[in-house]
């Protein structure tokens, strides 16, 4: 009950707003939520071999990524390795399209060593487990059994 309270709530003062003002105000929400103009997305890119990412890479893919997010105001908030892919938290500004972070980032990572694979999964919806990953990944040919 607590989620659909604020929910009404939101709606309430959306709808106060639009009254009170010349404009239409809308409300944009998501399930991972977002910071001013940025929506925070969740990205899997897979690694193109199995092998464990060398500490080179693991730099490659910070240095890459920061810096593609800088060219777009958008904030490279968390990197985690894994096993057979890398994830990653990004806020984006919503008239940035998420595309452009992310094969940007790829293409910046691959340029002198082309590890990462240009197949990638992203939502702003939720963050999904694991096992939901896996899954992705052995329906793309990758991951664990």
């Amino acid at each position: 009950m607590e989620t659909w309270s604020i929910l009404a709530l939101q709606e309430c003062r959306m709808f106060l707003e639009s009254s009170l003002s010349d404009r239409n105000v809308g409300i944009l929400m998501t399930g991972l939520g977002g910071e001013n103009n940025r929506l925070r997305y969740f990205l899997m890119i897979r690694y193109r071999s199995d092998a464990i990412l060398t500490s080179a890479q693991k730099e490659t893919i910070e240095r890459g990524f920061s810096y593609i997010c800088s060219k777009f105001d958008s904030i490279l908030e968390e990197i985690q390795e894994h096993q057979y892919y890398v994830t990653m938290k990004v806020l984006i500004p919503m008239d940035v399209a998420v595309a452009e972070i992310i094969e940007g980032g790829i293409d910046e990572c691959n340029t002198f060593n082309d590890f990462l694979d240009e197949n990638y999964y992203v939502t702003n919806v939720r963050i999904p487990t694991e096992a939901e990953i896996l899954h992705y990944l052995r329906e793309m040919g990758r991951g664990e059994e």
